[in-house]
């Protein structure tokens, strides 16, 4: 009895052994697991902190490219800034971003890639309103935005994103109204967005035409775009055409070899077949319909583009009563008086009814300008945003200097 006694005081023993060591090892694995899943966790905001550090580098002198580096809670990190790709006409247009940390024994590492937008991406862009209104029968179909605050009179409509950098009355209104509205926003609108500054010449396309492209100095030029892929041109209206093949790189330019001056014009209208940038340092007058060749609302696989840059204007001519009027492209204009009869407008936009302005593609001003009026004058705008533009630009567009991410991955 004694022996069977002394046996079961051992096996006891043994049992609460085995079961204290099991539950010292779980404790201990569990302390283990939790402090792996903070450092983890450390690891993670350590890597965001080098990716912020970086950014706020490259806000502040956007052409840094050195590595940052610093430390945070017992954590390291360096960053590598690179060029990631660059087109020769632009300079670079992506940077990469490469962050690696490290805190103890465990390392990581994410990369960011960062682009300059081209103003291409957006279907609507000005640095400000001026007291041109949006009116009820207007349409915007795409991305729109504002360096300044939006002019509302009823109820415009904007299918897809809308931004500006400043509200009209803070806290109360973000943009300026009259009417019976308000406006329908197809999206959650994003007042307070940053400011896209806006370039002041056409010197990146006067090199690019200088380089691979076609220049013209002639202070008025008329230009006809062909379904064959050539255009012609004329230096008076009832001149003679001359016919040209597509340049290599797409890109025609109007004005002097050098200089700031902008007294050039150009008289545009045709069927775009290719790639093209037609840039003036000057101003661009629309003369007739432009349209591509292959419609990409038809085939989306059309290449077919054309981006209108303009240093000061771009003007609607030779409007007719009720008379729609059609253009795809992507057009921009740089002139940065805020005024009715400046960057983008219709000569006609107080004295004739003209129907409909169709336009597919998208439109970056500096200072908006008058399609129309509230009287109902002018043109009403369907402004239609070609989607190929968010992942292709026309040959060596305008592009915005403030950093946007493309991806994050780690």
């Amino acid at each position: 009895m004694g022996n069977l006694s002394l046996i079961m005081i051992l096996s006891f023993l043994g049992a609460y052994s085995y079961v204290g060591y099991r539950q010292r090892s779980t404790q201990e694995n569990t302390t283990q697991y939790a402090s792996d899943a903070v450092r983890r966790v450390n690891l993670k905001l350590l890597a965001a902190t080098a990716v912020n550090r970086a950014l706020n580098e490259l806000t502040l002198a956007p052409m840094t490219r050195t590595d940052v580096t610093g430390s945070l809670e017992g954590g390291q990190f360096k960053v590598k800034i690179n060029d990631y790709t660059s087109d020769p006409t632009l300079g670079s247009t992506q940077v990469r971003l490469v962050a690696c940390v490290q805190n103890g024994g465990f390392r990581d590492t994410s990369f960011v890639l960062l682009q300059y937008p081209y103003f291409s991406r957006f279907a609507y862009i000005t640095n400000n309103e001026g007291t041109i209104w949006f009116q009820s029968g207007d349409t915007i179909k795409g991305p729109a935005h504002t360096n300044g605050y939006f002019n509302m009179n009823g109820r415009p409509a904007f299918m897809s994103s809308i931004s500006s950098a400043q509200w009209y009355t803070a806290g109360v209104s973000p943009y300026r109204s009259q009417g019976v509205g308000p406006p329908y926003f197809a999206e959650t609108p994003n007042w307070y967005a940053p400011t896209l500054t806006f370039p002041s010449d056409v010197n990146t396309q006067r090199t690019a035409a200088a380089t691979a492209g076609h220049s013209y100095s002639n202070a008025t030029l008329y230009v006809q775009f062909n379904v064959d892929g050539t255009y012609q041109t004329k230096t008076s209206s009832g001149g003679a055409w001359t016919s040209h093949a597509k340049p290599t790189n797409g890109v025609v330019f109007v004005g002097p070899a050098s200089g700031t001056s902008t007294a050039y014009t150009v008289n545009v209208q045709g069927t775009v077949k290719g790639q093209y940038t037609l840039a003036c340092q000057g101003s661009i007058n629309i003369t007739g319909d432009i349209v591509y060749a292959t419609d990409p609302r038809v085939n989306p696989a059309s290449t077919d583009m054309l981006g209108l840059v303009a240093r000061l204007n771009c003007a609607l001519t030779n409007n007719v009563l009720n008379g729609d009027r059609t253009i795809m492209a992507h057009i921009m204009t740089m002139n940065t008086s805020v005024s009715s009869t400046t960057n983008f407008y219709n000569t006609q936009y107080s004295s004739l009814n003209s129907g409909t302005l169709h336009l597919y593609g998208g439109l970056a001003q500096v200072g908006r300008g008058a399609v129309g009026t509230v009287a109902g004058m002018g043109y009403l705008k369907d402004y239609q945003y070609d989607m190929r533009l968010q992942d292709f630009s026309p040959p060596s567009y305008p592009n915005a200097t403030v950093l946007q991410q493309i991806y994050y991955w780690e």
